[in-house]
Order: C-alpha cells, then sequence, then structure tokens
C-alpha cells in the first residue's frame, strides 16, 4: 500500500512539472513574439502613421519606428512599455528619470 501511495505521488510529481516546464517554455514564446519587431509591409489597407516603438534583438534596446496600424504584436506606444517587456536592463530615457527638483509654480 505505502509503496501504492509513493508511486501516485511521483507520477503526479512528474506531470505537475512537465505542465510548469510547458507553461514556462509557452509563456517565453509569447513574450519573444511581442518583442520581435513588426513587419508593416504586406498589409497595405492599413493607412495609419505614428510613432511606436519595437524591441530591436541586434540592438538589444528599444527603438522607434513610424507604425502603419497593422500587426500589433510587437508594437508598443511608449518606449518605457517596450523595455519593461523585452529588456529590463535598457536605461530610462530622460523623460522617465525623475526631476532633479520640484518644480516652482
Amino acid at each position: 500500500m505505502r509503496e501504492q501511495i509513493l508511486v501516485a505521488l511521483l507520477v503526479i510529481f512528474l506531470v505537475k512539472g512537465t505542465h510548469s516546464e510547458r507553461q514556462n517554455a509557452k509563456e517565453h514564446k509569447i513574450r519573444q513574439r511581442q518583442c520581435d519587431m513588426p513587419i508593416n509591409d504586406y498589409e497595405g489597407s492599413c493607412q495609419a502613421y505614428v510613432p511606436r516603438y519595437f524591441y530591436n534583438k541586434t540592438s538589444r534596446g528599444c527603438e522607434q519606428f513610424w507604425w502603419n496600424g497593422c500587426l500589433k504584436s510587437g508594437v508598443y506606444e511608449k518606449r518605457i512599455d517596450c523595455a519593461r517587456s523585452c529588456n529590463q536592463n535598457e536605461p530610462a530615457s530622460i523623460c522617465e528619470l525623475d526631476p532633479p527638483h520640484a518644480c516652482k509654480s
């Protein structure tokens, strides 16, 4: 009886560990997909022309580009959002830093 319980616990442990590994791999794939540069060329019906940010794997930083409104994956409205999602080691830009002293009115 004791051996059956040990075997059952071992099976549960192995199944739970495998599920956890698959979940981590799935989350990693989603994050990778979100941090790829969007391709704007192939959808001709998109008419937007707005500045947005994407994560450039080559330079390992978030960069601005002109977004046409297509393909929302990997597109960030603010550089800080891109950096938080894709590159937490990227330094903050001047606009995200706290002011050196309080503003006086």
